[in-house]
């Protein structure tokens, strides 16, 4: 979390990252919790006191056993509806990190990676 904080900073100060618990309720209604999500500073008017109303520029879920499934195809099925431009699933059992980006409709691998 903290390199992506330092990583915005520098590209986007007046963006901001936010963790769960905190809800965002999507333009199709659905309400989630990301793990980790950030705001660009051209979106800040979704912030709101308590909760955000629209759809982050990235979602990052962390990926557990017990939420593999669930970040795999049920939330990643959602934000890709929400049209949510970034979404990340970081393994930390596995080391792992994907990343996909919004591409003709549908998510696209754009990169991945191990420790």
């Amino acid at each position: 979390q903290r390199i992506l904080e330092d990583y915005f900073e520098e590209v986007d100060p007046d963006g901001e990252i936010f963790n769960a618990p905190l809800d965002v309720t999507l333009l199709d209604c659905n309400v989630v919790q990301p793990d980790l999500f950030y705001v660009s500073g051209e979106q800040t008017n979704i912030v709101k006191e308590a909760r955000i109303d629209g759809q982050p520029a990235l979602v990052v879920e962390v990926i557990s056993p017990s939420s593999t499934r669930k970040d795999r195809l049920q939330k990643m099925q959602i934000y890709q509806r929400a049209q949510i431009q970034h979404y990340w699933l970081v393994d930390p059992r596995e080391k792992t990190l994907e990343c996909f980006a919004w591409r003709d409709g549908v998510y696209a691998l754009v990169a991945s990676g191990m420790d």
